[in-house]
């Protein structure tokens, strides 16, 4: 017995590992993307059309959150199917999940249809993006259509997550990023355009995940092929309710950090929301570090207790907070006093943020990156609703007061703003909850807690 749980464990833990390290790999090649071709683009499109392509994607980034937390909630189910060796109630789950995702993506694109002709550019972005119609109509059609390809895309990952397969979803991440920005970088010098760059940018760094998800519903795992007859109503609650959190979370997300994109385009211009754009991508960019940690928690932390290796946990959970509080200070402290320099020497002056904005930044993401590890720990231990209430009360007042802090402050309102709601709401709280939560569990033991 002793054996078999050591080997579980080692084998959770090699599983783990590994995909720390292949998502190390992707960040790297986003690095590559993010910090070696954007700027080109931006100084090649000027910051106006970077501004653009900006509003773009920001306006559509939360068709992410329909997909009502399906990714996340299949990787758990799946993983309890796995290890209880019950390939019927995972092929029942992986069917379902399909069929719930194609539900929404015909309502999604009823929806799409009807905002499209009923409402003009100047409608949703102002007056100020007419002259930029064509590129607006045409990046919105490629990027609402790969974004509903995406949500079709995570029912497969998310299986494969929960069979502890996120390393190869990592590498073929990797390989997506890096022909990205071959081809973007070809596209900047041949023919650069807001469209081309929303091509590069969706189409060609997915294309490899797509593939893959392919070959392994055809080739691996046939019994994910999806089947009407193993789509199941009971199946589907447990799914949309396990879900549902994850799905307001990503909800949340979009809010904090989308919207400000949305809001500071629409009152003060392409050119403003470009400079505060490129912050938005440079902290998404350090967030992946942290990324790199949590994505695999889930289906690990489910495994751990599956198997009642708290201690693992605790271990888990003790060490990464360290590192990632160590990391977003080091990240923050640099954003904060030499953002504007960055930016300036790396994507050109136009484009450089105020002393304010810089500030606010940095300490933004670090609040953001103590908030973020809490929480991706607290959904896998189970505490996910509690979490969700919490981060949903900070979205809500963030949300309320986003638009006065623009006009009164500028950019620089925006994470500011994050900075107030996240220390009043949330910030205190999650380590008192953590606590809570981890001391249910007896110290028993285990295990080589090295992950």
């Amino acid at each position: 017995m002793i054996s078999s749980q050591l080997t579980t464990t080692e084998h959770r833990d090699a599983r783990f590992k590994l995909a720390i390290v292949t998502s190390l790999g992707s960040k790297c090649a986003t690095f590559v993307l993010q910090l070696l071709v954007i700027p080109l683009a931006v100084r090649i499109l000027g910051p106006a059309l970077f501004g653009v392509y900006s509003m773009l994607v920001a306006s559509l980034n939360w068709i992410w959150s329909c997909g009502i937390g399906i990714g996340p909630s299949l990787t758990i189910a799946t993983a309890h199917a796995l290890k209880e060796g019950n390939q019927p109630r995972e092929e029942r789950y992986v069917s379902t999940a399909f069929h719930i995702i194609c539900l929404i993506g015909m309502l999604l694109v009823l929806g799409f249809s009807i905002i499209a002709h009923y409402f003009g550019i100047s409608d949703i972005f102002g007056d100020q993006y007419l002259i930029y119609a064509h590129d607006i109509k045409l990046g919105l059609t490629i990027i609402f259509g790969m974004l509903i390809g995406i949500l079709l895309l995570g029912v497969v990952e998310g299986a494969m997550a929960g069979h502890q397969e996120q390393y190869i979803i990592n590498f073929c991440a990797m390989i997506g990023n890096l022909c990205s920005a071959a081809v973007l970088l070809v596209v900047l010098l041949r023919a650069p355009s807001v469209v081309g760059m929303i091509l590069c940018m969706t189409c060609v760094a997915y294309l490899p995940r797509i593939l893959t998800a392919i070959a392994y519903v055809i080739f691996i795992r046939p019994h994910w092929m999806p089947k009407f007859k193993s789509f199941d109503i009971p199946t589907a609650k447990v799914l949309i309710g396990t879900g549902a959190a994850f799905s307001i979370m990503q909800m949340g997300q979009f809010m904090k950090h989308e919207i400000g994109i949305l809001f500071i385009g629409r009152i003060l211009g392409p050119v403003p929301v470009a400079g505060y754009a490129i912050l938005v991508n440079l902290c998404l960019l350090g967030f992946g570090a942290i990324s790199m940690q949590t994505a695999p928690l889930l289906p690990a932390i489910t495994d751990a207790i599956a198997n009642g290796e708290y201690e693992w946990i605790r271990g888990v959970y003790s060490r990464g907070i360290r590192y990632a509080m160590v990391y977003a200070c080091l990240v923050g402290l640099v954003l904060a006093v030499a953002g504007n320099l960055i930016i300036r020497i790396w994507y050109g002056p136009s484009v450089a943020p105020s002393v304010p904005l810089q500030v606010a930044i940095g300490i933004a993401f670090m609040l953001q990156v103590w908030e973020m590890y809490h929480i991706a720990i607290l959904q896998s231990l189970g505490r996910a609703w509690i979490v969700v209430m919490l981060y949903l009360g900070q979205t809500l007042v963030f949300l309320v007061l986003c638009v006065p802090s623009i006009e009164r402050f500028g950019s620089a309102g925006v994470p500011a703003l994050l900075c107030i709601t996240i220390l009043l709401c949330d910030a205190w709280m999650l380590p008192i909850l953590m606590g809570r939560t981890l001391g249910r569990y007896p110290s028993l033991g285990v295990v080589n807690a090295s992950a």
